[in-house]
Formats: structure tokens, sequence, C-alpha cells
């Protein structure tokens, strides 16, 4: 009996490895906008045939994904972030130059669709308003419309944006509540960062 213990701890590693992964997919599912879909709930069903998951653990799991996205939901609403985070928040794919800058621009302004579908889910909904703000900002900016604005606070707002469409496998796998988190963080500090010229356009295009 005893040597079958390797043996056995290593097909338990490999169980606890699958799992593991089974849930990783189901919290990245749910995190786009808290549910599982269709073609999602398939593509889990086929991992979990080929993991040696069985029906019954796979649901328990995808449960735990929920109860995950609920509880990480929760933290970032109630969550005050502090300004060693917004510091570290604009770090991320912030421009470094005008010229830059306005390349970062068109490749937004090429992204509209999916920025909204983006925006529109999960922790980051109740920021839409505001960020359809921002974005007739960066067209206007962007086409010359409007040019009352530094680079740098269309710098920042770049930044901000090319952040929320960051892809998902780029959160550490061992903090899977992290995306959410710096997307809130990142987009919070854009508008605290930009507001005083966020204020001017409107009253500008208020005016028009």
């Amino acid at each position: 009996m005893e040597s079958n213990k390797p043996e056995n701890d290593a097909l338990k590693l490999c169980a606890e490895e699958a799992e593991a992964l089974f849930l990783k997919r189901a919290c990245r599912f749910v995190r786009n906008d808290g549910v599982i879909d269709e073609q999602e709930r398939a593509e889990l069903e086929r991992l979990a045939e080929n993991s040696g998951i069985d029906a019954i653990r796979m649901e328990m799991l995808i449960e735990e994904a929920y109860a995950w996205y609920e509880k990480e939901v929760g933290t970032i609403e109630a969550k005050q972030f502090s300004e060693e985070e917004y510091a570290e928040a604009s770090e991320k794919y912030t421009p470094k130059s005008e010229a830059s800058t306005r390349d970062e621009a068109d490749v937004l302004l090429g992204k509209e669709e999916l920025l909204n579908h983006r925006m529109k889910k999960g922790p980051l909904a109740k920021f839409f308003d505001d960020f359809r703000l921002t974005f007739e900002l960066l067209k206007d900016w962007s086409r010359r419309r409007y040019q009352g604005v530094p680079w740098r606070t269309i710098a920042t707002l770049c930044g901000a944006l090319l952040y929320v469409l960051s892809p998902i496998d780029l959160i550490p796998d061992f903090i899977p509540g992290i995306g959410l988190i710096d997307d809130v963080a990142v987009f919070t500090f854009m508008l605290k960062a930009i507001h005083e010229d966020l204020q001017d356009y409107k009253a500008w295009r208020d005016r028009k």
C-alpha cells in the first residue's frame, strides 16, 4: 500500500491542477459579463471531459466561479484606491510622446465597438457615460476639431482605454481577481487625472 503513495500523490496533484485550470477558465468567462453563455459552457464541458472532471464536480467549480465574481464585484464597488495605486495605474500602457499618442488614438478609434461592449459589462458598467464622453473627446482631438487639451491628457486617456482592452490572458494566474481591480483602478485614475480638461471639453461641446 505504501509503495503506491507517490503515484497516488501525483494523480491527486494532476487532478488539482486540472481543476485549477478549469476554474481559471470559468472565472474568465464570468468576468466578461457576469454570466457563462452557451458557447462558453460548451467549451467548459469539453475542457472538463478532457481533464477527467465529472459533471457534478464541473457544476461545483462553475458555482465557485460565480461566487468569486460576486465577491470581487462587491470588493471593487467598496474599494477606495490609494494614491500609490493611482500612481501605479497611471504607468500602465501610457504613451510617452504626442506622436505615439496620436498613433494610439488611431488604434482606439478603430476599437469603438469593442470598447462599448467591454465598458457595458461588470464593474466597468458604472463608468459607461464617462467612457462615452472621454471617447468623444478622443475623437474630436484626433480629428483636430478640438485642440484645447494638452496631449498628455489624451495620453492618459489612451493609456486607460488600452488597458481596458488588454487581453485577459495577461492577468496573473495566481490572482484571479486582479484584472477586475486593475481595470477599475486605471479607469478611476484616468477620470481623476483628466477631470478639469474633461469638464472644459464638455462645456465646449455644449456650446456648439
